[in-house]
């Protein structure tokens, strides 16, 4: 086509006109009109040629095309290529530093120089801890009535075994939705350890299903902070790392508050969570922004009042016990 092109004599296509119109006004993309003058205008050169270099540049020219018309079938929009970036290592610690910044500036989404949260030794606190009577039960050991395959809508698929069930196969999300809440749940790693990192005993409890409080076993295992147990995944790492050996049941006591959004969908307060760890403050009424797209610093999405709890499997056995919430009224009365 190229070499067609380069043997066509030199003419001034932008000057060539058709029955009063510019030629490069009548070859457009999918206009068939250009294809009638030219089988009308077989003998004659000096409309022929202009039109069929112009349609034959504009097949061979990128971003020449014209759009469709709107009587005719749109090329499917190919998705945007996912963002790539580097795994970088520093001081031990593996994260991105290609990532976009954080909206404070100081670091990148799940940065490996971000400080390392204090070690704190944490006991027992709130485990085995009886529900209150208000409580809503998820799990007591039983069964998993109360959950279901995120990904298929089907019955939750972790096992259950001694009152303990373990993540497998598939994330899980409650039945039931909810808003403002106090959650209690108990969670053990696997033992011995194996992996390093974000590969090691890696878990994690959505509230409404999309803010993640992050399960990790962080006990002599470095990862960026922003990723660490307890931390809200990729916004706020930890207050301190207040994380058991492997094996120990650990516990997790919090308080949520949905963020609130107007009638068109702008945000008017955003969400807030109190976490405490092995009865240690890990998150105090920190304000957290949605859930973002790995290596991404998020924003807000506007969204119902409620949601669902969800459990994450993330190609770790991860086991839980002890499950339960209690709906809260916000008082905000001086």
């Amino acid at each position: 086509m190229k070499y067609f092109l380069k043997r066509l004599p030199s003419f001034p296509t932008q000057a060539a006109v058709v029955n009063g119109e510019p030629v490069k006004s009548i070859v457009k993309w999918g206009n068939f009109s250009a294809l009638r003058i030219i089988f009308t205008n077989m003998n004659n050169k000096n409309i022929l040629l202009p039109l069929l270099a112009t349609l034959i540049a504009g097949w061979t020219e990128k971003g020449t095309a014209q759009p469709l018309p709107a009587t005719q079938s749109q090329p499917p929009v190919m998705p945007a290529a996912k963002t790539q970036v580097t795994l970088t290592v520093v001081n031990g610690v593996a994260g991105y530093q290609d990532t976009p910044l954080e909206p404070d500036g100081k670091w990148h989404v799940h940065d490996p120089a971000r400080p390392q949260s204090r070690i704190v030794t944490s006991g027992p606190f709130s485990q085995n801890a009886t529900p209150p009577s208000d409580a809503i039960v998820l799990f007591d050991g039983k069964d998993l009535a109360q959950w279901r395959d995120k990904r298929t809508g089907e019955a939750a698929p972790w096992p259950i075994a001694d009152g303990v069930a373990t993540s497998a196969k598939d994330d899980i999300v409650t039945t039931n939705e909810f808003g403002d809440l106090q959650l209690h749940l108990e969670f053990r790693e696997p033992t011995p350890p194996s992996g390093t990192g974000q590969g090691r005993g890696n878990s994690g409890v959505y509230l409404m299903g999309r803010y993640e409080i992050q399960i990790l076993d962080g006990y002599d295992n470095k990862t960026y902070p922003d990723g660490a147990t307890a931390a809200v995944y990729g916004q706020h790492p930890a207050l301190v790392n207040a994380c058991r050996p492997p094996g120990d049941w650990q516990t997790y006591d919090i308080i949520f508050n949905v963020p609130h959004f107007d009638a068109n969908g702008n945000l008017l307060t955003p969400g807030y969570v109190t976490v405490f760890h092995n009865g240690v403050v890990a998150q105090n009424h920190q304000a957290i922004r949605n859930d973002p797209p790995w290596h991404s610093s998020g924003g807000y999405a506007p969204h119902g009042a409620t949601g669902p709890l969800a459990l994450q499997f993330h190609k770790n056995s991860v086991s839980y016990r002890n499950i339960w919430v209690r709906p809260v009224a916000v008082d905000n009365e001086p």
